[in-house]
């Protein structure tokens, strides 16, 4: 399996104690927001084995750097499941051994909730809307040719409700676009 080498954007990455008997070579791992990297750097030019083996001890990648002193090289675990890995660095001196402990957690999607519905005639609506991201809510009312015929910015970030009168005001079908910073809902109402 290659591995393309860059880094999940929530992933966190522990560097475990260097362990093997590898000479002079100083290797780390780097832990940053989108990548994490590899850095082995070494007095001497030598030919350097790096191999990532999960959990289980199968071997999930590797590659081999001919006459090298040093390298940064950045490592993409975005498709691997969250647990213990190993990478394991072999030079002409010996082997080093990094243990890491992989997590990651998807980004939080928020939700938009709405709910729509006609008050006796269809010139009133109640539009209660719902959303988890703590942003600006802003209702708009379109018209059939999706110009903007009203907008509102709403106060209360997280939840309202609010019955809009839309008789003479507007003839046609018209549609509610309610946004939450993030995302956009569209409600089309018929004539």
């Amino acid at each position: 399996m290659a591995m393309v080498f860059s880094f999940a954007a929530m992933a966190g990455v522990e560097n475990g104690p260097e362990k093997g008997n590898a000479s002079d070579a100083k290797v780390a791992v780097m832990k940053g927001r989108k990548l994490m990297k590899l850095v082995y750097v070494n007095d001497h030019q030598s030919k350097v084995k790096i191999a990532i083996i999960n959990e289980r001890g199968k071997r999930i990648n590797s590659k081999t750097l001919r006459n090298t002193s040093g390298f940064i090289l950045p490592f993409n675990f975005s498709e691997l499941n969250n647990g213990k890995y190993i990478i394991e660095i072999t030079d002409d001196e010996g082997t080093i051994i990094q243990e890491i402990d992989y997590t990651w957690m998807p980004p939080k999607k928020y939700e938009l909730k709405t709910s729509i519905y006609e008050i006796g005639d269809s010139e009133r609506y109640n539009l209660a809307v719902v959303s988890e991201n703590n942003k600006p809510l802003t209702v708009e009312i379109l018209n059939n040719q999706q110009d903007l015929i009203f907008k509102e910015r709403i106060k209360d970030y997280n939840a309202f409700s609010r019955i809009y009168n839309v008789s003479k005001a507007w003839n046609g079908p018209f549609t509610f676009r309610v946004s939450n910073g993030e995302m956009s809902k569209y409600i089309p109402l018929k004539d």
